[in-house]
This record gives C-alpha cells, sequence and structure tokens, in this order.
C-alpha cells in the first residue's frame, strides 16, 4: 500500500499555516508559496516558503531573464547535457 499523496492545494494549505507571516519581507499575509530550489517537483517542506504576492513576483523575476529561462548556471535547464 503506497502512503497517499497530499494534492498541491494541500501542501500549499500547510505551508500558509505554518508561514502566515511573508517569510521574505515579515510584513505582509503570506498567500503564495515559493519552491526555494524552483523545482515545482520539490514540494518538501524545507524547500517552501510562504510569500506575499510582491515578495513572491519579486524572487520569481530575480530567477528568470526576460525570456523566461532560470539564471542559475546550475539550474538543469542551462546545462549542457540537460537532455
Amino acid at each position: 500500500m503506497q502512503p497517499s499523496r497530499l494534492s498541491w492545494r494541500d501542501i500549499r494549505d500547510k505551508v500558509l499555516a505554518r508561514d502566515p507571516v511573508c517569510r521574505q519581507c515579515n510584513n505582509a499575509l503570506a498567500t503564495e508559496v515559493h519552491h526555494l530550489d524552483g523545482n515545482r517537483r520539490n514540494n518538501s517542506p524545507g524547500n517552501l516558503l510562504g510569500l506575499c504576492a510582491v515578495c513572491n513576483t519579486h524572487e520569481q523575476w530575480l530567477e528568470h531573464d526576460a525570456d523566461g529561462n532560470p539564471t542559475d548556471p546550475t539550474h538543469a535547464w542551462n546545462r549542457e547535457n540537460r537532455w
């Protein structure tokens, strides 16, 4: 028997319950969940932060170029042999 898998909504609700205030600015209500490593499949609690909409948008802007590609050179999309 496999352990039950939580839906994204359940995971999101748990993170926002843990982080009710934005972990970036510590000033606004956290309404969004940010993946620290940029991997949307990595939903481990240590990889997720509750952020306000402004801080989450700012984080996403910093992590991607104008074309939407990750700016982190170690990101899988930026490796030469990614396939």
